[in-house]
């Protein structure tokens, strides 16, 4: 069992610790939001999402997304979410979680949640660290109407990881990014040296997704919610280039309405998930080792999102040296 089971916000705002949106960075691996304390040497202790699963267009050739919450980043990382791989005319939507360096390089796939993780299905997510090394994550799906199913799995990892995250992106490079529409995300929350906050209170950089040669934006990170600060939305933009360069285009904000509404559903839902989840004598077990995505391709990992030691700025794949402050990457 999970420490602490999924939950909502706390009831009371806790202590701002940031400002909102502080960088906006064309990143060539992710959208999404990452709160950085790096430089603070600050440790980001927990992490926590909810989405609904995108509704992924086919397509002949393989293209991919990926939604999921992460702690810590480059080879030390903690990831767990959903996926959509588009090949040959059909989708596969699957659940995975990934424990780098100690899981190898490829994700586990999470096979209790086949055929569970399929369009318009609400997914919580969470990663949290007990004691010293001891970590555990969990991973739920449902719709309003059912009863939740759910992973959950405890671990050892390196403590300490300075970063959180919530991030759309493709399974580069093989696969480019599949048309998904948008995805929002909710309920988004992490925990920095104890202290819970909303997104909006973290210190939070906003990433959009780029083609590999920054020169056109391939998925659009919308704002967070004002009137909650702990919502926003992505968008599809397009799969891949050659394309000329464009200006980020963030989701239009009506679109906040409903998800504000649904928020307040979710939160009583989260209620029901919590109780079920106690008193469920279901047998839960991580997978024995790591897989490659399903056997229809035998692909790497989705790359994590590395940053720079000096300034704690993404850096590009394969890069020499730091794009915003030159320092030299090791």
């Amino acid at each position: 069992m999970l420490i602490v089971p999924l939950h909502g916000p706390m009831a009371s705002a806790p202590v701002r610790i940031g400002e909102t949106t502080l960088n906006e960075i064309l990143n060539p691996t992710a959208a999404g939001y990452i709160a950085n304390y790096t430089s603070l040497a600050r440790s980001a202790d927990h992490v926590i999402a909810y989405w609904t699963v995108p509704t992924v267009k086919p397509s002949s050739q393989g293209t991919s997304v990926l939604e999921s919450v992460a702690i810590g980043s480059g080879d030390t990382i903690v990831q767990v979410g959903t996926s959509q791989l588009s090949h040959n005319g059909a989708v596969t939507y699957e659940a995975w979680y990934w424990v780098a360096p100690e899981n190898g390089g490829n994700p586990a796939i999470i096979h209790q949640l086949d055929g569970k993780v399929g369009p318009g299905r609400i997914i919580g997510a969470e990663i949290k660290r007990g004691t010293g090394n001891n970590w555990a994550l969990e991973i739920i799906s449902k719709t309003l109407n059912s009863i939740p199913d759910s992973f959950q799995t405890q671990f050892t990892h390196t403590p300490g990881l300075p970063s959180a995250g919530w991030f759309v992106q493709p399974l580069q490079p093989d696969y480019p990014l599949a048309n998904f529409g948008s995805v929002a995300f909710f309920l988004t929350n992490a925990t920095i040296d104890g202290t819970e906050s909303r997104l909006d209170q973290l210190q939070n950089s906003r990433l959009t997704l780029t083609d590999s040669s920054l020169q056109c934006n391939l998925a659009a990170t919308g704002d967070i919610d004002p009137t909650n600060g702990d919502n926003f939305i992505l968008s599809f933009l397009q799969s891949a280039g050659p394309c000329s360069p464009q200006k980020t285009s963030n989701a239009p904000s009506n679109l906040l309405i409903p998800l504000v509404i649904g928020s307040v559903i979710i939160a009583g839902v989260v209620i029901l998930v919590v109780a079920l989840v106690v008193v469920s004598t279901r047998k839960k077990s991580a997978p024995t080792g790591p897989v490659a995505w399903q056997n229809l391709v035998q692909t790497a990992a989705p790359p994590p999102v590395r940053l720079c030691s000096n300034c704690s700025s993404p850096l590009q794949p394969g890069g020499r040296f730091c794009d915003v402050c030159g320092k030299q990457i090791l």
